[in-house]
């Protein structure tokens, strides 16, 4: 983990070079982004109704969670959140 100490990315995440490169993490990144890897999708299953009051306050605080840190990061990312328990929060408003 030497790299781990340069890399300004510690500061957040750190992946090992070696993982990075392995044959096992390229398939999970096929699985969660797209093909020019500037899309990643993250499934978030809640433990709760989905049609209920209490996953629309999930969804909305994830929302505002999300968009907090991207504001912070200079990554420049957009973000699109979708599901039935968003698109209740979207008919809600």
């Amino acid at each position: 983990m030497t790299g781990l100490s340069e890399s300004k990315a510690s500061e957040k995440f750190y992946i090992p070079q070696d993982v990075l490169e392995s044959d096992e993490f390229q398939k999970s990144l096929n699985m969660y982004m797209s093909n020019n890897r500037k899309i990643a999708k993250m499934s978030i299953i809640l433990d709760v109704n989905p049609y209920s009051r209490e996953a629309m306050t999930i969804v909305e605080r994830v929302k505002q969670e999300v968009q907090a840190f991207i504001k912070s990061d200079e990554l420049n990312a957009k973000v699109a959140i979708d599901g039935k328990t968003s698109q209740n929060v979207d008919l809600d408003c």
